[in-house]
């Protein structure tokens, strides 16, 4: 989940993430001031664990990014600086892996489910999002979004196999929340998304139950307050 990344050269986003090195599947947490590197949480993930996160603009250019493992019992807060960050647009969503070599094939990672996503402390379903797939270079669908259930809760499916994919809602900072449809973002795989208000303020909360694997899926909006 996240801040900024559509129509600003920043994003402010936590999330969870999973690899594969050598056939073995490797888990973990981060959150990212992107375009710096993002930082990883050394405690233990695993597939299957429900997170909760949010991510919060404090004004005069500071930010909180919290994520909780509610099945391992730990938190982390990223008490952040950024200047550059317009609070263009906040997201929930599920991204897909990029390497080197451009974008990696996907997990199996069957459906990815999220819960209580709001924006400026209300359903992000009330922030007019928009509904991002997630597609192939070539237009081919990966995977898509479920329709918003109360406002708030929805699941991004696979479609044809273990390809690139993206999916999830947008919507414009001024209300919303907001999720890449593209499949080349960064290689992560983001709990939820959060967007910050005019007045400087904004927090992002969500909840996430899945097997952990990349994909790109969620819903963006563009709202000034905060998102959760």
């Amino acid at each position: 989940m996240g801040l900024d990344g559509d129509g600003s050269a920043t994003t402010e986003q936590t999330g969870s993430e999973a690899d594969c090195s050598g056939g073995v599947p490797v888990y973990s947490s981060w959150y990212e001031m992107y375009p710096d590197a993002p930082v990883t949480y050394s405690d233990p993930v695993r597939a299957g664990d429900r997170f909760t996160a949010s991510v919060t603009s404090l004004g005069s250019n500071q930010f909180a990014l919290t994520i909780a493992d509610a099945t391992q019992g730990w938190t982390h807060t990223a008490n952040m600086t950024s200047a550059s960050a317009k609070l263009a647009s906040a997201e929930v969503i599920a991204e897909a892996p990029t390497g080197p070599a451009g974008i990696l094939p996907l997990t199996d990672f069957s459906t990815a489910s999220f819960t209580g996503a709001q924006a400026n402390g209300r359903p992000i379903g009330a922030a007019d999002p928009q509904a991002l797939t997630m597609t192939r270079p070539d237009g081919t669908v990966k995977a898509t979004p479920s329709v918003l259930t109360d406002g708030t809760d929805f699941s991004t499916v696979p479609v044809g196999g273990l390809h690139p994919a993206a999916l999830g809602f947008r919507t414009q900072m001024a209300a919303h929340a907001r999720a890449p449809c593209w499949p080349s973002w960064r290689p992560r795989w983001p709990c939820l998304a959060a967007a910050a208000g005019p007045s400087g303020a904004a927090v992002s909360t969500a909840r996430r139950s899945a097997t952990l694997g990349p994909a790109s899926a969620g819903w963006r909006s563009s709202v000034p307050g905060s998102t959760r």
